[in-house]
C-alpha cells in the first residue's frame, strides 16, 4: 500500500468519524431538548395524586391477641 493510499484511507476514516461525531452531537442536543420539554410539562401539571392502593391484610404479627367475638362464645350458647 502506497503512502497516497494510506492517506486516502485515513482521510476517509476521519470523515466517517467526524460524521458520526456530528450525529452524536445532534442526538445529544435532541435528548437535552426533550428532557427540558418533559420538565416543563411536569412543572405545568399539578402534582400527581397519591396512588391509592388496596388495603393489605394485616400480618399475623399485627393482629390483635384477643380472639374474635364469634370464637369467644361458650360452645353451644347460640343453638
Amino acid at each position: 500500500m502506497g503512502t497516497g493510499d494510506h492517506t486516502a484511507v485515513l482521510k476517509q476514516r476521519f470523515d466517517e468519524l467526524a460524521s458520526g461525531l456530528s450525529e452524536l452531537e445532534n442526538l445529544r442536543s435532541r435528548v437535552i431538548a426533550a428532557e427540558q420539554m418533559q420538565k416543563m410539562r411536569s412543572a405545568d401539571r399539578k402534582p400527581a395524586a397519591p396512588i391509592h392502593r388496596t388495603a393489605k391484610l394485616k400480618s399475623s404479627s399485627a393482629k390483635s391477641d384477643r380472639p374474635k367475638r364469634r370464637l369467644a362464645r361458650p360452645p353451644g350458647a347460640g343453638q
